[in-house]
């Protein structure tokens, strides 16, 4: 199963690990099959904050790299609004 791994900030942690999967706790197998069923086998997540209105934007090159950037602001609006976000970059 593909790993996540916790938002950062371009080199600094942006939020404790367990808080990253404590919100992700309730998306769904499906999410993550998707992601597997793409072979990823890491998912960086990182924090944009040069996103103004954007809520999140999925990356991906031609050696394969994949990562998903996701706006600052979605912390402070919940859990459902960052889940909602994440399952559609992860789309």
């Amino acid at each position: 199963m593909a790993r996540l791994t916790a938002p950062r900030n371009r080199g600094k942690l942006a939020g404790t690990v367990l808080d990253f999967i404590a919100t992700l706790d309730d998306i769904s197998d499906r999410a993550l099959d998707l992601i597997d069923a793409a072979g990823v086998a890491e998912l960086p997540v990182y924090w944009n904050s040069r996103f103004g209105t954007t809520g999140g934007r999925c990356f991906y090159n031609v050696n394969g790299a994949l990562y998903i950037d996701l706006n600052p602001t979605l912390r402070d609006e919940g859990p459902e609004a960052l889940r909602n976000t994440f399952l559609h970059e992860v789309a």
